[in-house]
């Protein structure tokens, strides 16, 4: 099996040398270089065509260049010749505004530095997978990419105690088709355009408009939602989630962590997002 060939692009010198010495230990990696700048990585690039780049967003960049403008420069093969190298930015903290923006540049993954060295060589390998040529070895790699790439975050939710109405104008106001309820901080339920439209009485009932408008002004959502809903957690696949939609016939799943707390909803929406995301990459 060849080797993945990385460049390691980070002004932390610390840092750079904790990458390496932890690269190294893993016979599939080949680490061809390690900048401290951005302009010395991207020479690096264009004369060693790396499979794979290790990114910090956040590394000088002369003449006051956007980083994630340079980034989409870099991911896109524009300053290193024809060739497209996977990029993974890889940071110190998380910032949803920088890592949308990465995304959208062009970067494979946004990741922690504290990640488990076997994970990150994982993620090193699935993005080697998504930038090598061939359609049936680019249909595997989206599959694989991962569902807290990809996921919405900062996910709007609402308690049992919420009354109908307030998940209603929740829906409407912000344009989404399912609100999660969370007690204590744990996921209890979910509740859907469905449920909603569902609990209104039909043409048919004998009720005045009056006795309807006060029913469910007194209806909580715990009465109408469903409980236990199927989840995923952000570390599992696009691919998974997919098969997991498509078997039990619903459009989008609450996203957890390994402490079982929701981080994120992944929908349909969010998959086609991501599927036309790599077909401009292939036409790159």
């Amino acid at each position: 099996m060849e080797k993945i060939r990385l460049l390691i692009i980070d002004e932390n010198r610390a840092v750079r040398q904790a990458l390496e010495t932890r690269l190294r230990a893993f016979s599939q990696i080949e680490l061809l270089a390690v900048a401290g700048d951005f302009q010395e990585g991207v020479q690096f690039a264009h004369e060693l065509h790396p499979d794979v780049i290790l990114l910090e967003p956040k590394v000088r960049y002369d003449y006051g260049h956007d980083p994630i403008v340079q980034l989409g420069k870099l991911a896109n093969g524009r300053t290193t010749g024809t060739h497209t190298p996977g990029i993974i930015v890889l940071t110190s903290y998380m910032d949803e505004a920088e890592r949308e923006a990465a995304i959208q540049a062009g970067a494979h993954r946004y990741l922690l530095k504290h990640i488990d060295s076997t994970r990150l060589v994982a993620e090193i390998e699935a993005v080697n997978e998504e930038v090598c040529p061939g359609p049936s070895r680019r249909q595997v790699s989206m599959k694989k990419q991962l569902v807290k790439d990809w996921m919405t975050v900062n996910v709007i939710t609402i308690i049992p105690d919420t009354t109908l109405p307030e998940a209603h104008k929740l829906m409407i106001e912000h344009q989404i088709r399912r609100l999660p309820v969370v007690k204590n901080g744990r996921l209890v339920g979910m509740v859907t355009r469905g449920d909603v439209r569902g609990a209104e009485p039909s043409d048919a009932t004998s009720l005045s408009i009056w006795e309807i408008n006060y029913l469910l002004s007194r209806l909580k959502i715990e009465e109408i939602m469903t409980v236990q809903p199927i989840t995923t957690h952000n570390t599992a696949t696009i691919g998974e989630v997919a098969e997991l939609m498509l078997s039990h016939k619903i459009s989008g799943l609450p996203v957890l962590n390994e402490r079982d707390e929701l981080v994120g909803i992944i929908t349909e929406s969010d998959i086609f997002r991501m599927v036309v995301a790599q077909w401009r990459n292939d036409e790159a």
